[in-house]
């Protein structure tokens, strides 16, 4: 990953990837600004890049810190 670019700018190619390949599943964003801190405290956000695998309402898996395709990748695949 280009270490000039912040964790979660250089997350979003990826996820955009795997979303894509995973067209059954739903993929969100959420930006924390003063809107998204309830949903962040909900969560237990406590650093970012933040990702959650979400199924029938209930968090079943999250991975926190910027990764690579691959890791991103397996890590649904295993979650899916």
């Amino acid at each position: 990953m280009n270490s000039k670019i912040s964790p979660c700018k250089a997350l979003t190619p990826i996820v955009e990837k795997v979303s894509s390949e995973n067209p059954g599943m739903d993929f969100f964003s959420m930006v924390i600004d003063q809107d998204g801190v309830n949903t962040a405290t909900t969560f237990g956000v406590r650093s970012i890049p933040q990702l959650y695998i979400i199924k029938n309402g209930k968090v079943v898996s999250q991975k926190v810190g910027a990764s690579d395709y691959k890791t991103v990748s397996d890590w649904v695949k295993e979650n899916i």
